[in-house]
């Protein structure tokens, strides 16, 4: 399980190559964040470019994405010889914000997500993430492993309690992608909780959650394969240290610290089912 960096800062590179973190994501539209992280990036590193279609969604505005397979391609020739690059393409979301899609929208919006996929495999020469989203016919999930997709982003919804999108996804890895599980890379979207990430052995997952010390004042544990999370208050009484009062900085790299031990542990759980990906 690769744990990828979301809204990752060019500034800490150093503290990701410490902890062991070499997987980043960041939206299209932070393109001036992009040309600043692409440079302190090694060899060995890789960057997911997302659509950010859902954000778009949201605001309603209409996404270019023949101007995103351009700028796709023209990372690709700055920098796709030194690093990894991927690009999560548009996907289509049903309906309008706020009101829940008929099933019918939700079939047509599936297929519009596949074939902008298929269009963009034809046109820009780069690597390309289909999206797969919760609620859709699982027939579009095996078009995309059959059509040789080697990564496919899933998206469980965000309108769903947690034990309900545990039980999607372990219905699209266990019974739809562990057949194929080697052949093609699976990402979650959002989602590095240590409940869900241990049972179900996906190729990468992303997360703001090592932020989370410099936004809401909260700390990671993780300690002998269990996870909590700590109050700066609860955080003070422990430790006897005013984590409030702490740098951005020392708190980004607590929380990645800790995550980083959780990733280690999760890795040795897959490692022991054989269901590891070695590459």
């Amino acid at each position: 399980m690769r744990y990828v960096i979301a809204g990752a800062k060019w500034s800490i590179m150093d503290l990701y190559e410490k902890y062991n973190f070499h997987n980043f994501l960041l939206t299209q539209l932070d393109r001036n964040g992009i040309s600043q992280f692409l440079p302190t990036m090694k060899e060995w590193d890789s960057l997911i470019v997302d659509s950010w279609a859902f954000s778009v969604w949201t605001r309603w505005i209409n996404l270019d994405f023949d101007e995103y397979g351009r700028y796709a391609v023209e990372l690709n020739k700055q920098r796709g010889w030194k690093v990894q690059l991927y690009y999560v393409w548009v996907d289509c979301i049903p309906w309008k914000v706020g009101i829940k899609p008929t099933t019918r929208e939700r079939e047509e919006s599936a297929k519009k997500s596949y074939e902008n996929w298929k269009y963009m495999s034809s046109t820009y020469k780069v690597n390309r993430i289909p999206v797969f989203h919760q609620h859709e016919d699982f027939k579009w999930l095996m078009k995309y492993v059959n059509e040789w997709a080697d990564y496919i982003w899933i998206s469980p919804a965000n309108d769903l309690k947690p034990k309900e999108r545990l039980n999607w996804l372990w219905k699209v890895f266990y019974r739809y992608l562990l057949p194929s599980w080697k052949k093609v890379k699976t990402h979650w979207f959002g989602i590095t909780t240590y409940s869900v990430i241990k049972e179900i052995p996906f190729y990468s997952c992303d997360s703001t959650s090592w932020l989370a010390g410099a936004i809401y004042n909260s700390f990671f544990r993780f300690n002998n394969g269990k996870a909590s999370t700590l109050t700066a208050s609860s955080f003070r009484s422990k430790v006897g240290v005013d984590y409030g009062k702490l740098s951005d900085r020392w708190k980004y790299e607590m929380n990645l610290r800790e995550i980083s031990k959780m990733i280690d542990y999760v890795n040795r759980l897959q490692k022991a089912k054989n269901l590891y990906y070695y590459e």
